[in-house]
């Protein structure tokens, strides 16, 4: 058995239809924002750029790239 948001138009109450419809199109949109908001970044960088680190939505650290000219700088100038 199909759930009725597979059913298009086959209810046969125009209402129901439409708000059947109407339905689906906010589910749509909803599943766009989801799937938008779970590829927002953060990112930030430090020492001129030469330290550069990105996060996901929850904060966990996705990448991390530190030019090989930042190790040669002490912690002062890294912080």
């Amino acid at each position: 058995m199909r759930s009725p948001l597979e059913m298009p138009g086959e209810n046969g109450d125009e209402e129901l239809d439409r708000l059947l419809e109407r339905f689906r199109d906010e589910v749509t949109g909803l599943e766009e924002l989801q799937k938008s908001v779970s590829e927002v970044r953060g990112r930030g960088e430090a020492a001129q750029g030469r330290v550069t680190a990105e996060t996901s939505l929850t904060g966990a650290l996705t990448s991390l790239t530190i030019d090989p000219r930042a190790m040669r700088l002490g912690s002062g100038e890294l912080a």
